[in-house]
């Protein structure tokens, strides 16, 4: 069986965040969205995205490449 593939998308702001995850659905992904590097983390671990997309300094001043090898 196929299964969707789920897509995090991290951006500190929403309306990017909705305009992504939006037009992610629309095509079938499953998608989770967050603003901070600490509800990313949460989110990856109960969510289990096949794959992140991540802004790369969030407002929270955190380096995405470093959020990304956490």
């Amino acid at each position: 069986m196929h299964h969707a593939a789920r897509i995090l998308v991290v951006d500190s702001e929403a309306a990017e965040r909705g305009r992504l995850a939006g037009a992610l659905r629309s095509v079938g992904y499953l998608t989770e969205v967050c603003g901070t590097a600490a509800d990313a983390v949460r989110a990856a671990t109960s969510f289990r995205p096949d794959l992140v997309m991540l802004e790369m300094l969030l407002h929270d001043r955190v380096d995405g490449t470093a959020l990304a090898r956490h």
